[in-house]
This record gives structure tokens, sequence and C-alpha cells, in this order.
């Protein structure tokens, strides 16, 4: 729902590639594959919600460090 809610994460990860290959040549090298896989995760996720009325598992998983 945070997508359909227009606060996805995945704008916050490809603003910040896109920033850093911007910068730093090498996460220009792999910014486009990046970015590209990243919107393929958001057409996955867009197609989800509708047919399950939720988030895909592990939106509000806290990581562990």
């Amino acid at each position: 729902m945070m997508l359909c809610d227009l606060t996805p994460r995945y704008d916050v990860a490809i603003a910040a590639i896109q920033g850093g290959a911007f910068h730093n040549s090498k996460v220009a090298v792999s910014a486009h594959q990046t970015v590209s896989y990243l919107k393929h995760l958001v057409q996955k996720d867009k197609e989800y919600i509708p047919a399950n009325g939720q988030d895909c598992p592990g939106v509000f998983d806290v990581p562990t460090f």
C-alpha cells in the first residue's frame, strides 16, 4: 500500500543510486542495471498489491545488523 500511497522505498533507492552515479564512476558502472532491476520490482509490487490487498511480504521487516 505504500507504493499506492506514493511513498515507495524504491524511489529513495533509485535517487540514491543516480546521485551516487553522478559523483562516483564505480557506482555509475552498474547504476543503469540496478535502477532497471528496482523499476522491475516496482512493477511486480504494483501487480501484487491489487491482487492481494496488501503490501508484499517483507516490506515492513526491520533489518538486523
